[in-house]
């Protein structure tokens, strides 16, 4: 009897044992890792013009779309 009792003990361990645990593996196949360094910056382009005879600057944010500079400086 002692060892029919320790036989289910078992069992009823083993059974809830293998309910908590996933019955598929996991894999990390289907993921895609790149060891590639990406830009996190702005990039700033200086634009240049002729106004009135003076040259002026003025830095254009292209990542954003918009002016870096409130207004057009001389040179």
């Amino acid at each position: 009897m002692n060892r029919v009792k320790k036989f289910s003990y078992f069992a009823i361990m083993f059974l809830m044992l293998s309910a908590l645990t996933p019955a598929f593996s996991v894999n990390a196949s289907g993921v895609e890792v790149t060891n590639t360094i990406q830009p996190r910056a702005d990039k700033i382009v200086t634009k240049y013009r002729m106004y009135n005879g003076v040259a002026q600057y003025r830095r254009w944010n292209e990542t954003k779309g918009c002016w870096v500079d409130p207004a057009w400086i001389n040179m």
